[in-house]
């Protein structure tokens, strides 16, 4: 076995003045360091350039000057409480002079004490929750402004006060005033302002597809985007340059900006919901969006009052947040599984929208820290607009398509419903030869129980006969006897409709019509009358036309009767007929056999006659018995108007 060697003077000595090196090292870096401010160049070292001091007592900065503070290193482990006071205290020196803009932590109320090397103090309020017109810097939140002359020291004494239950975060960060705005105006804010025109673009684009379309996903989407925009006008504090009385209450603006971000994830969902028709599509996840809306809905006023005043910074409320991103992103995750391009572009933006706030919130409850992930959400909101128009642009291309093939379905449709209704009226039209008009309007207006019923009305029946006509049809064929019955009851028809009476029927050579049926009409026997004079009028035309032919002149008898008469629907539900019966039927009916042995004449009842007699000349006939009647009637002749 080798024999172990002892350890030579040289290697002794060489581990002492190691062991030296690292204490005198230590023993540096025990006490704090200088913050040396360069121009557009800051160097310092948060956990040896800041001293921390825990102030439960509320003690004035004169006592805190003589009080003892710990490194920063000493809290760096562990959170600080909240509605707990605490100090911090830095020493800077100056090389080149100018004003520096120093961001101190977060807190809500902080005051700055600016210990100069005359032993003057120099107090400014900041803070999160501080009024702009209280703070410091008007127009940048949560900075104080401090100018230093080349070469001076100083020692700042930070109080981070909170009332909340947010807790304070102690942290330094100091920039050349001039490149501070710089920085402000046109990156910042410039970026800032980039990302919410996109946001309006796409605000207006939606909202233009909703007119045009009517379609509710697209309002939804575009309230979405507004108070997601708005939301973020509250956060970045852009309101402090814009609408500045805003500034005044920025408390309010803190829970105004956690309220509008959780209405926009509501109005996300029920974007969702609508395009996607996930009520189909997914319809567990659907049933779980639909109760975790209301829930929120309901419950969200409760939230914030309750976040605030029970528990540690946003913890509720930042939890609420991981369910909402959480459930998105399970729904994404289903409707990438989905044959439906429409939901794989809406999955795609709205899974890497989660991925980026999920990022945020874990900064938030400080899985790691926030500085890079703030900025996180909005750019998983931008990754998502472009995507989702991606999907907007497939799913108006679709929807082009469908519709295309829709009008063309509709104008076929169309086409053959016109069809159809043009056969329909032909069909009506040559119906209505066959029945009084009033009757097939009523018919159609009535229901088809309601068909047979029947009504007692007060008319005036009338029967117009060719008189010879038996002899006459012997002397043509069948062809012209026909020719000539249409010709002479189209004229008579005519005449009669002028008058406002209705063709009943028309039998052989014969018309039987009726005025006051199925249309009601006042003075129906004067109309009656009137109408057989011009009919007595048009024999003569008819002469003028068929004398050549016929061998005799073509004459009329008319008779006419008034009196009350069931008038309906007569006959079965096969086939049915419009009429009117009774005993004032029967009567004019005999009444016209009278003119047989007095041509081109017009006789009527003394019911009628009772009414006329003012407006025509009337010849009074010999009562006679009528078939059927047991007592003679008094029947009249009319000669011409008066």
């Amino acid at each position: 076995m080798r024999k172990q060697e002892k350890p030579s003077c040289t290697y002794l000595l060489r581990n002492i003045l190691i062991g030296l090196f690292l204490i005198f090292g230590i023993s540096l870096s025990a006490h704090p360091k200088t913050v040396i401010l360069e121009k557009d160049k800051i160097i310092f070292n948060k956990s040896e350039s800041i001293e921390v001091l825990e102030d439960l007592q509320g003690r004035g900065i004169q006592e805190i000057i003589e009080t003892k503070f710990q490194p920063y290193s000493t809290l760096s482990k562990k959170t600080l409480q909240h509605k707990t006071d605490y100090w911090a205290k830095y020493h800077f020196k100056c090389k080149f002079p100018g004003d520096y803009y120093f961001y101190f932590g977060k807190g809500e109320y902080i005051s700055v004490y600016v210990i100069r090397q005359d032993g003057s103090i120099q107090q400014k309020k900041i803070g999160e929750f501080t009024p702009r017109s209280q703070s410091d810097v008007k127009h940048i939140s949560k900075s104080a402004k401090i100018r230093f002359e080349k070469n001076e020291e100083a020692t700042v004494f930070v109080k981070i006060r909170n009332v909340t239950n947010f807790p304070p975060r102690i942290n330094l960060f100091v920039q050349e005033a001039e490149h501070y705005q710089y920085e402000m105006l046109f990156k910042r804010l410039g970026i800032q302002a980039l990302f919410h025109a996109a946001i309006w673009m796409m605000i207006f684009y939606t909202l233009f597809l909703w007119i045009s379309i009517q379609d509710r996903a697209y309002l939804y989407y575009a309230l979405y985007m507004s108070i997601l925009s708005f939301a973020f006008f509250l956060h970045d504090q852009i309101h402090y340059h814009v609408l500045t009385f805003l500034a005044e209450y920025p408390i309010h603006m803190h829970f105004l900006e956690i309220a509008t971000a959780q209405v926009s994830i509501i109005l996300y969902f029920l974007f969702m919901q609508k395009l996607l028709n996930t009520k189909k599509l997914i319809p567990v996840l659907n049933t779980i969006t639909t109760w975790w809306i209301v829930l929120k809905t309901l419950l969200l006023p409760i939230l914030i009052y309750a976040n605030t005043k029970y528990l540690q910074g946003d913890t509720l409320l930042n939890y609420v947040f991981l369910f909402d991103f959480g459930l998105l992103f399970l729904i994404c995750i289903v409707l990438l599984f989905k044959k439906d391009k429409v939901a794989y572009y809406f999955a795609i933006g709205s899974f890497f929208l989660a991925i980026m706030a999920l990022f945020t919130i874990f900064g938030l409850i400080g899985v790691f820290d926030l500085s890079w992930a703030e900025h996180l959400i909005q750019v998983g909101v931008i990754g998502q607009i472009i995507l989702f128009s991606m999907g907007l642009g497939f799913k108006t291309r679709r929807d082009a398509n469908l519709v295309f093939e829709l009008q063309k379905q509709n104008e076929d449709l169309v086409t053959q419903l016109r069809k159809k209704v043009n056969e329909q009226e032909k069909t009506l039209r040559l119906f209505m030869r066959y029945v009084p008009e009033p009757v097939v309007a009523k018919a159609l207006n009535k229901s088809e129980e309601s068909m047979f019923d029947g009504e007692i009305r007060y008319v005036t029946a009338m029967f117009c006969d060719v008189r010879g006509f038996t002899t006459i049809s012997e002397e043509l064929g069948p062809q012209e006897v026909v020719s000539f019955l249409n010709d002479f009851y189209s004229i008579m028809t005519i005449v009669i409709k002028k008058y406002g009476g209705s063709v009943n029927q028309f039998i052989g050579d014969e018309i039987f019509a009726v005025f006051g049926a199925p249309l009601s009409t006042t003075n129906n026997e004067q109309r009656a009358v009137l109408a057989s004079l011009e009919m007595v009028e048009k024999v003569q035309f008819l002469n003028d036309k068929y004398q050549a032919r016929f061998k005799r002149p073509i004459q009329i008898g008319i008779g006419m009767n008034a009196g009350q008469v069931v008038a309906g629907n007569l006959g079965s539900e096969e086939k049915m007929g419009y009429s009117v019966s009774g005993d004032t039927v029967n009567t004019a009916k005999r009444v016209e056999g009278l003119t047989k042995n007095m041509p081109n004449s017009i006789i009527i009842s003394e019911r009628i006659y009772n009414k006329v007699s003012a407006i025509v000349e009337i010849e009074p006939l010999e009562e006679v018995f009528l078939k059927g009647k047991k007592n003679t009637i008094k029947t009249y002749r009319v000669l011409r108007k008066k």
